[in-house]
């Protein structure tokens, strides 16, 4: 069976098995319900087909449903995974390294990935293809972190934004070590990490009408400082964004 060509906007309506956890923890499992998109593609209703028990029971062809109906029987409906941990500039070389401690792994194969990010054009070209990745593979919502430029994560979230993926990102901070050769590890960068996790922030935090957030993301303990960790944190507290 060929794969259902479906629009890239809203108003539509998909007619399937529909399988969806409840906010009660239980689940809705319909063998045959309708989902109904609006013109801004979110999810208006889910129904079933045949007017039986189901969140807003209706017929499939009630005139009260948006747009054209495109039936994909006997294919399932799920909700869109979330990734909660992803590092957008080390996809391509995902698997590479096996057998690795981490800091030689991370010197020889990831570092070199994330430094190529100091030119945002590297950004701007790696980050659509991992959005589509994730989607491809089911994934609406990622939790990622960047590399530790910030123009790289201007660029980033730009292609978030314009893919339509759920993104939570972060620009990496460091400042006990880096592998951006511009900068002394220290409070100079310190403070410069910090500023530009906070201008990152007030440019993307809460864009697209929520889809869009920031995440304040110091790399890990052998990278960062005592201080770096209490003051992303306190940042994050104080913006009501997310800390990773």
């Amino acid at each position: 069976m060929g794969s259902p060509s479906l629009p890239d906007r809203g108003p539509f309506r998909i007619r399937a098995r529909v399988l969806t956890p409840l906010d009660d923890g239980g689940w809705l499992d319909s063998p045959d319900a309708v989902v109904d998109v609006d013109a801004d593609g979110r999810i208006r209703a889910v129904r079933e087909a045949r007017g039986g028990a189901g969140v807003n029971a209706a017929d499939a062809d009630g005139a009260d449903a948006p747009g054209r109906l495109f039936d994909v029987r006997p294919r399932a409906l799920l909700p869109g995974l979330i990734d909660l941990h992803a590092h957008l500039p080390q996809l391509p070389n995902a698997g590479l390294g096996h057998g690795l401690d981490l800091l030689t792994w991370l010197e020889r194969y990831i570092f070199p990935l994330e430094h190529d990010w100091a030119d945002p054009a590297v950004a701007a070209r790696l980050a659509p293809a991992a959005f589509g990745a994730f989607a491809a593979a089911g994934t609406t919502t990622v939790l990622a972190y960047g590399a530790v430029y910030e123009e790289s994560m201007d660029a980033a979230f730009a292609a978030a934004e314009a893919h339509g993926i759920r993104a939570i990102l972060g620009k990496v901070m460091m400042d006990r070590v880096t592998y951006d050769e511009r900068r002394a590890p220290g409070a100079d960068l310190l403070e410069l990490s910090l500023r530009q996790s906070a201008d990152l922030c007030a440019r993307w935090h809460g864009r697209d009408g929520g889809r869009l957030r920031y995440a304040f993301t110091p790399r890990f303990a052998v990278s960062c400082s005592a201080e770096l960790l209490r003051a992303s944190a306190a940042l994050a507290a104080e913006t009501g964004a997310h800390w990773q």
